[in-house]
């Protein structure tokens, strides 16, 4: 199987997952409860979390708000998820970047380079790859150049 269609793979997995647990929680669902019943007492906006009292559950919120709220940031962790595959897909594709090792994070567009390397142009290239993705916003270098290592 060739990386762009495991990566893909990857992101309809992840995208799957975040779906899931979006419905799930916008739903005021454990996976493990019978959905075939009815609960005794649902829950509702404003009422006070029986497992931790004195706290109010999401009282200044609908259900319509969580949901969207829970979608917004389900997108934007998928978008992070694509960036990170792109900077990764890019950064193997040059032999000479391909076995360094470098991690790749992201979060709200901006992506974290970390891990050692042995002279400048490698952390120069891995940096331009990153900047040059769509949706990056910022690049955070924390890749270290020595040439001993």
């Amino acid at each position: 199987m060739d990386k762009q269609r495991h990566t893909q793979r990857t992101l309809t997995g992840l995208a799957a997952a975040l779906l899931l647990g979006v419905t799930l929680t916008a739903c005021d669902r454990d996976p493990s409860d019978n959905l075939s019943e009815a609960p005794a007492n649902p829950p509702s906006v404003g009422t006070i979390d029986s497992a931790n009292p004195g706290v109010a559950a999401n009282e200044n919120k609908s259900l319509e708000q969580q949901t969207t709220e829970l979608k917004v940031e389900a997108e934007q962790m998928m978008a992070d998820a694509k960036i990170t595959a792109a900077v990764r897909e890019e950064i193997v594709k040059d032999p000479d970047l391909s076995n360094l090792g470098v991690s790749v994070d992201t979060k709200a567009g901006v992506v974290t380079l970390e891990g050692n390397l042995k002279t400048e142009n490698e952390r120069s290239k891995i940096v331009q790859i990153a900047r040059a993705q769509p949706g990056v916003t910022d690049v955070q270098n924390r890749l270290v150049v020595d040439p001993q290592g």
